[in-house]
Formats: structure tokens, C-alpha cells, sequence
């Protein structure tokens, strides 16, 4: 703790001479609000500090963006998983070689997609560890290594983005959160094996966009793998297959609100045809949302989610598997008192596997500076393997005070 205390001293004091640095510093904690017996030494999901910095330069024709966050976590007190970390949020530079071209490299979060916390062509990496334990949403989205090219003209816009490295999806970690493993609820960690790091398994992703009657209309491409170990080498190590995506979304004006939907059709390589019991099968997935404001300064949003595998095969799929599987989720917004006093209510609710997940939350700002957030995350389900019912001993209450500067 006190070389935790020191580092962010170092940092705040480097805030104080360097122009155009920001930031925040955030204490945060997040009780278990059910008991766990799998986890009986800990009490919390997340104890920790952390200070985030950034600075963000624009020269003549260039932009260099770079953002860090030093953690001092007390769940994580062993040598192999030190209490003191920092991690590189984002650190990019981006030029326009071209009058039509934008390029962006370096360490960067990219977002597609127009669904609410729900991803269908959205396929870079997420930290579903960071989400499940209330941290900030910012959180949710883990950064790539990545090159971007945006390119411009007057008939549609284009994106492509070379990812030499793979980067999966952060998964709940052990210390934390109990997980359904296949079999049975474990704090034990998967054994994974991520590709290769060769130029053969670059990940690749291109969006082309353009406005038909009104609504932006996309197109996505995505050569990869699967951001999950989704397959299982038959001994005692789960990997993550080649994936390829092909996607399309739209949004626009509809009934004074916003309509948007997303469609993807997710090509499982390594079993195409569903053959092989111990792969992923391919799958499409779809996604429809309405947005509208209610009344003044209340906003609500419905969204209708939905997974269909294909080529299904009930004796080849993990127990508890169905064909289809529908998510149904629901946002309310409420600011109040000039914006200070924000109350928000996010519900999934699984209407195949009968789970649940809710995410009220409660945001004050005493001023500019001075905030206090409070996130409920609890989980339900009628059985242990399904996304949200595996969680239902892990639900915990995250309590956070931010001042930013």
C-alpha cells in the first residue's frame, strides 16, 4: 500500500507542471450484497484506488492521444497478481496523409454497432469483469494495439482496421466471481491458449458506412476468432477458433424517437457444419432497439436481442444448451435538479434461460469536479449454467467517489 500511495503521489504532483494533463482520482468498492460460499475469504468484489491520467495534443496536422491508470487493488495481494498495477488505457497518433484520409495508430478502443450494451458486429475485445463488478462503463471496453484507416468521400465512408495481435475478452477473474466451467460453479481458472502471434492470424475488420432515406446504414466485415474460448482440445485446454463475422445495422428517426437494428451472421470456421461437438457452431444474431424520450428529461429505450445456432444439434451441444436464445432489455433514464442527480434502471432479462440481470444506478455531482455513483449488480436465474444465473451469488453493490481535474 504505501508504494501504491507513493506512485499516485508521483502523479498527482506531475499533473501540477504538465499543461494539458487531466484526470481523475477514484476510490471505490463494491460489497457482495449475496453470500458465496466458493468464496469464503472475501467479502468484496472490487476494494481499490486507481488514478487515471491523459493528455491529448493537437498539432498542425496531427493528434497524439495518451491515457494511463495506476490501480492499487487489495483483492489482489499475491506475488503473481501484485496489489500495485498500471495499464496503458490508450495511446495512439492520428494524421491525415490524404485530404479523404484519416489514419490512427497505436493502443485505441473501437466501438461498432448500434446496440445498448448488447454486441452483435461489435467485436473487439470487452472486459466483462470490469462490467459485472459496477466499475465505470468506460470500462467495459478493453483496447486494442491496432491500425485504423478512415476513409471519406461524398458517396460512403470507410473503415479498416489491422489488428496484428489477438486480443480476447476480459473474462469475470476468479478472485471475484464464481463461473459456470462446463460442468459446475468454479473458482478454478480456465487453462486457455490464445493463436499464434503471426501475421496469419492478424485480426482484420472493415465498416462501410452510408445514409440511405435518413438512416445511417453500415456494413461490417470482421476475420478473426472467437473473442471467448469457444472450443476444447480434448485435454485440459480451452482455445479460441477462427471466426469470421459478416454484418449490417441501421438507425434512424422514427416516432419522434431513435430506431435502430443490427444483424450478424457469425461463421465459426473450424466447424462450419456443426460436426464437431468440442467447437462452437456458426450462428446468426440479431438485434432490434426504439429510444425515445418520455418526458422531459426521462428517456427510455426497449431493445429485443436474439442468438440462433446453426445447424443445432441437441446431442452435440453443453447440457442446457437451446437452439435459440432471446434476451429482452429495458433502460430508464431519470436527470433531475439541473443534471446533478442522475437515476438510471438497465434490466436484461433472458426469456429462453429465465435469467436476469439488473443495474440500477445513482450518479450525484456535488460540482464540475466531485461525484458519487452507486451501481447495484444483481443476477438471478432459474439454472447455474446460464449467463446471468451462474452470477447470481455474485451479486455485489459498487459505492464510487471521483474527483476529477
Amino acid at each position: 500500500m504505501k508504494n501504491s500511495i507513493s506512485v499516485f503521489f508521483l502523479a498527482l504532483t506531475t499533473t501540477v507542471f504538465a499543461e494539458g494533463l487531466n484526470g481523475f482520482v477514484e476510490s471505490g468498492f463494491s460489497p457482495r450484497l449475496t453470500k458465496n460460499d466458493l468464496l469464503k475469504n472475501s467479502d468484496f468484489v472490487t476494494a481499490e484506488t486507481r488514478l487515471q491520467l491523459s493528455y491529448n495534443h493537437f498539432g498542425e496536422n496531427t493528434e497524439s492521444f495518451f491515457k494511463i491508470d495506476f490501480v492499487s487493488d487489495q483483492l489482489k495481494k499475491t506475488e503473481r497478481s501484485p496489489t500495485e498495477r498500471s495499464s496503458i488505457r490508450e495511446a495512439f497518433v492520428k494524421f491525415s496523409p490524404l485530404p479523404f484520409l484519416d489514419v490512427k495508430a497505436g493502443r485505441q478502443i473501437l466501438t461498432y454497432g448500434v446496440g445498448d450494451l448488447l454486441f452483435v458486429n461489435d467485436v473487439f475485445p470487452k472486459d466483462w469483469n470490469s462490467f459485472f463488478a459496477g466499475r465505470d462503463i468506460e470500462y467495459l471496453k478493453n483496447p486494442d494495439d491496432a491500425i485504423k484507416f478512415s476513409a471519406f468521400s461524398g458517396f460512403a465512408d470507410l473503415d479498416f482496421v489491422l489488428i496484428p495481435v489477438f486480443e480476447p475478452d476480459k473474462l469475470p477473474e476468479v478472485e471475484r466471481f464464481t463461473f459456470w466451467n462446463g460442468k459446475e460453479l468454479s473458482t478454478t481458472p480456465l487453462q486457455t491458449q490464445r493463436p499464434a502471434k503471426t501475421f496469419e492470424n492478424c485480426e482484420l475488420s472493415t465498416r462501410l458506412s452510408k445514409n440511405f432515406f435518413n438512416y445511417q446504414t453500415n456494413f461490417y466485415f470482421y476475420k478473426g476468432f472467437w473473442k471467448t474460448p469457444k472450443a476444447f482440445d480434448g485435454t485440459a485446454n480451452f482455445y479460441f477458433p477462427k471466426s469470421d463475422v459478416y454484418g449490417t445495422s441501421f438507425r434512424g428517426q422514427l416516432f419522434s424517437g431513435i430506431f435502430a437494428g443490427e444483424f450478424g451472421f457469425y461463421n465459426s470456421k473450424q466447424d462450419k457444419n456443426g460436426n464437431n461437438p468440442l467447437i462452437e457452431n456458426s450462428s446468426y444474431r440479431y438485434l432490434v432497439n426504439f429510444e425515445k424520450e418520455i418526458i422531459a428529461d426521462l428517456t427510455g429505450n426497449v431493445q429485443f436481442y436474439s442468438e440462433i445456432i446453426k445447424d443445432f444439434d441437441k446431442k452435440t451441444q453443453a447440457s442446457g444448451r437451446k437452439k435459440t436464445r432471446n434476451l429482452i432489455t429495458t433502460r430508464l433514464t431519470q436527470r433531475l435538479f439541473y443534471e446533478t442527480l442522475t437515476l438510471s434502471l438497465f434490466v436484461f432479462y433472458g426469456q429462453s434461460d429465465k435469467d436476469f440481470y439488473l443495474r440500477p444506478e445513482v450518479n450525484y455531482s456535488f460540482n464540475d469536479n466531485l461525484k458519487l455513483s452507486a451501481l447495484a449488480s444483481i443476477f438471478g436465474g432459474k439454472e447455474n449454467y446460464t449467463m446471468f444465473g451462474q452470477n447470481e451469488n455474485n451479486s455485489n453493490l459498487s459505492l464510487r467517489l471521483r474527483y476529477s481535474f
